[in-house]
């Protein structure tokens, strides 16, 4: 998911989103329409939302924090871990608030009613759960950068590293 190291764009979520409200909406009206009860709308979904969101930012933060240091094998495995958990976190996101819009415009023509308008209110509280897990997702992945950004500028440490490795395999005979 990575375009030339600067990480996922905001297209694919907004997309990802835009195609679960549409297919979201449509498909609940149509449901309605032939007299089945929507699917309710629980608020126990906010608890692993909320539970991805936070272990992604705790992951994310500790390669922010581990970065300064000397990277391993290791290290950056795990770094690209977190990278890749971070970029499903932002598409996912996106299509939780997507699918939940889509079930709050569904409902919000008999918001009228006690029983729709509380699952409408519920389905726009999980939208804006998925929307902040996208948004987590995009910070997490901002956190996994390397120092410096720019994947066409290479800090110095990895300069001297290159330098010294070319010295090395010189005198080796390689």
């Amino acid at each position: 998911m990575l375009r030339d190291g600067r990480g996922l764009g905001p297209g694919p979520a907004v997309l990802a989103g835009a195609l679960a409200l549409g297919v979201s909406w449509l498909g609940l009206r149509w449901w309605s329409e032939t007299g089945h009860a929507l699917p309710p709308v629980a608020l126990l979904t906010l608890v692993p939302l909320l539970g991805v969101l936070v272990a992604e930012l705790v992951a994310a933060w500790q390669v922010r924090t581990m970065r300064r240091g000397p990277v391993e094998p290791a290290r950056a495995l795990r770094a690209a871990r977190v990278l890749v958990l971070a970029q499903a976190c932002a598409l996912t996101g996106a299509i939780v608030a997507g699918w939940y819009l889509g079930h709050a415009a569904t409902l919000a023509p008999a918001s009228t009613i006690t029983g729709r308008r509380t699952q409408l209110v519920l389905a726009l509280v999980l939208a804006a759960a998925g929307v902040a897990l996208s948004v987590a997702g995009y910070v997490a992945q901002a956190w996994c950068r390397r120092p410096g950004g720019d994947p066409d500028q290479r800090d110095e440490r990895e300069e001297r590293d290159d330098r010294g490795n070319a010295g090395r395999s010189a005198a080796d005979g390689v």
